[in-house]
């Protein structure tokens, strides 16, 4: 199918993009920051730029889609709800919406196949002691009419044959979502439930989002609206206590509600409010959640693996990247198998050299040592091949290096016109609650070593008459 993606450079519009890509759809990413856009997503598309606020997208990017997933809107707890922040979460959603639909519908006098357009469980009364489904009444308030406008906008005038509402609860899942502002605390052992705990919330992992969303897509019986919410609702003061122990760490220490009123404002009833949402329509859809619960969630979200060498667990942070190379597989991996090539794509200052491996082709228990400056300081870097699949997946493991652990799966997916490579960094600091204080530091510069690997391998491909992107990959020059 071609299908058009609003939001696709979120917390949860990425990884959609990329499934979707991967089940073989041809996707139309609108975005107001193009360049930004195709390095977050990575997948081969058609990116076009496109302000909301403006009017309807380009005719060129709307004609002879088959459907649209609407994922578009400023983060509700991005900061606080000032008069101008609500105006721009509203209009983000709605005017944007009204923009959008207006523009398909102009461009296909035939209508399109399917219309997904996202909504959030904010649509229903809040601190109510009922448990609401599908049919639960519309609340009152700011996110209620919100969420009410944006469906009518979606509603109003729409092309599609089959249009789907999705009202999603919170989300979670690794670097972003709800549990980007809750870790810090939680990790230094001082996090536990808001106020007294007892209030509701209905939460969704972003893995099982992404999976309903695909499902969606395909599934013509699924129709109308649908609540996007593991099966049981949790109260804060349960989820405070599964966060913890996902963490290795206590949540005792309450949080006064007075002190995130004066911190956050109105923003503050995200956090307050109690909501006990379900879904019917899912299960008589026979959709079934991979995250049931939320401790196997949180779990997932923190990184909680057994990954290291001794079988035990660790809770690690994470690094996740995705490419597109228009090359067969056994080329790319011929590429990224090769150590010999990582001193061509790591950046200069880190004057990172393959010193010895252990055997030459590389196999299962390789062992490789580099040397490298982090930040000026010299060091040595050992690391192990757990597992070597070609062409399909290789890991290497730290044994000894700067970091506490050190966790690298790289896979290769053959898809249509070339190969799609997932990069998955798992990775623990050392120096323990000092390490979380330069986590930021260390995120951003394993950012920037990704960031620089791709410009450099875009100087090593050659691509005719298409200028070289991070989401249209071309050939790799290998050498042994």
């Amino acid at each position: 199918m071609r299908l058009l993606i609003t939001g696709a450079s979120g917390f949860v519009g990425t990884p959609l993009a990329r499934r979707l890509f991967l089940d073989g759809h041809e996707l139309i990413i609108l975005s107001r920051d193009v360049p930004r856009a195709r390095r977050q997503v990575g997948v081969k598309a058609t990116y076009v730029e496109w302000d909301p606020a403006t009017g309807p997208p380009p005719e060129s990017a709307t004609r002879g889609i088959d459907g649209v997933l609407n994922l578009m809107g400023e983060n509700l707890g991005a900061g606080r709800w000032t008069a101008e922040r609500k105006k721009a979460i509203y209009d983000s959603r709605v005017v944007g919406t009204d923009h959008l639909v207006a523009g398909v519908r102009e461009a296909n006098a035939n209508g399109i196949g399917v219309w997904i357009n996202f909504s959030a469980v904010g649509y229903y009364p809040v601190n109510d002691t009922r448990t609401f489904d599908e049919d639960g009444p519309a609340g009152d308030g700011f996110a209620a009419g919100v969420c009410a406008d944006w469906e009518t906008a979606a509603a109003r005038g729409n092309p599609a044959q089959r249009q789907v509402v999705l009202r999603v609860g919170t989300v979670i899942g690794a670097n972003g979502g709800a549990l980007d502002k809750l870790l810090p605390p939680f990790k230094a052992g001082v996090g536990g439930p808001v106020g007294s705990g007892r209030q509701m919330m209905s939460w969704i992992h972003r893995d099982d989002l992404v999976e309903l969303c695909a499902r969606c897509v395909s599934d013509t019986k699924m129709s109308g609206v649908y609540n996007a919410v593991a099966p049981e609702p949790v109260s804060n003061g349960d989820f405070s206590r599964a966060l913890g122990a996902a963490l290795g760490r206590p949540a005792l220490v309450p949080v006064p509600p007075v002190a995130l009123k004066l911190a956050l404002g109105e923003m503050v009833q995200l956090v307050l409010d109690s909501q006990s949402i379900v879904s019917s329509r899912l299960g008589d859809a026979g959709f079934v959640f991979r995250y049931g619960e939320p401790r196997a969630a949180l779990d997932e979200a923190v990184g909680r693996l057994a990954i290291g060498l001794n079988g035990k667990t660790h809770v690690c942070d994470r690094f996740e990247d995705f490419t597109f190379f228009n090359r067969p597989v056994e080329q790319v991996f011929e590429f990224f198998g090769n150590p010999r090539n990582l001193e061509k794509i790591t950046p200069d200052q880190l004057r990172f050299r393959v010193e010895a491996v252990s055997s030459e082709p590389v196999e299962v228990n390789t062992v490789i040592d580099y040397r490298l400056r982090l930040h000026g300081v010299p060091m040595k870097w050992k690391t192990l091949i757990r597992e070597w699949r070609p062409p399909q997946q290789f890991v290497d493991f730290q044994l000894k290096g700067p970091y506490r652990l050190w966790h690298h799966q790289h896979r290769f997916i053959p898809v249509a016109g070339g190969t799609a490579m997932l990069d998955r960094v798992d990775y623990r600091l050392p120096l323990g609650p000092l390490g979380g204080i330069v986590q930021p530091l260390v995120a951003r510069d394993v950012r920037r070593i990704f960031d620089h690997r791709h410009e450099t391998i875009l100087r090593l491909f050659d691509d005719g008459d298409n200028a070289p992107s991070a989401g249209d990959r071309s050939t790799i020059r290998a050498e042994p």
